[in-house]
């Protein structure tokens, strides 16, 4: 909510400033300051909830891509479609609700689909060694970037404001329901992890 608010106060001394400073701050149109700080922020939601999966993706792909045995790559690929169907679906939404432009979307989707390909293509034609420690440590280091960036965006910018009281169904079945969901979704991501 902080950043919010000091977006807020910009572009209301923006605005001072635009009109000579003559307009006091309960003249500046709310509804024009909010519409932008909401943009802004959905935007910015967009952007960091797609490097985070960028960054994932990648790795996801060279993991399948140094891959040889058919044990490995079948369980792993079950996974991956469910886990990219999943990350679609919710970089999607993110977008729609962001309001990007038909060609920003066209390239944030191909960004997000052709990135694992990418990853498997130099997991494939790389010397990568699974086990040697600056592989496993430059891994280690972007998984740890990105699933923060993913818990994050999942739980601040998808979770909560699904939650919050503006949005919150009235009835208390649909709320108990709503949560059931998401600690579903949330068991059966985790027995992907463990089972992948």
């Amino acid at each position: 909510m902080t950043v919010e608010l000091g977006l807020r106060k910009a572009l209301i001394r923006h605005y001072r400033c635009r009109s000579g400073g003559q307009e006091a701050e309960t003249e500046i149109n709310s509804a024009t300051v909010d519409k932008r700080v909401a943009h802004a922020h959905n935007n910015s939601v967009a952007i960091i909830l797609e490097s985070g999966v960028i960054f994932h993706s990648v790795f996801i792909g060279i993991g399948l891509g140094i891959s040889q045995e058919a044990a490995v790559i079948r369980p792993l690929m079950i996974a991956l479609m469910f886990h990219q169907a999943f990350e679609g679906l919710a970089l999607g939404t993110v977008f729609v609700k962001a309001g990007f432009s038909t060609v920003k979307y066209g390239l944030a989707a191909a960004a997000f689909a052709l990135i694992t390909p990418v990853g498997v293509a130099i997991g494939m034609v790389s010397k990568y060694n699974e086990a040697g420690s600056t592989e496993l440590g430059v891994e280690g280091a972007f998984n740890a970037i990105s699933s923060g960036i993913l818990i994050y965006n999942g739980l601040v910018d998808l979770v909560l404001p699904s939650f919050s009281d503006e949005q919150l169904p009235e009835r208390p079945i649909m709320q108990v329901l709503g949560l059931g969901f998401m600690f579903a979704g949330f068991a059966l991501m985790a027995l992907l992890a463990k089972w992948a």
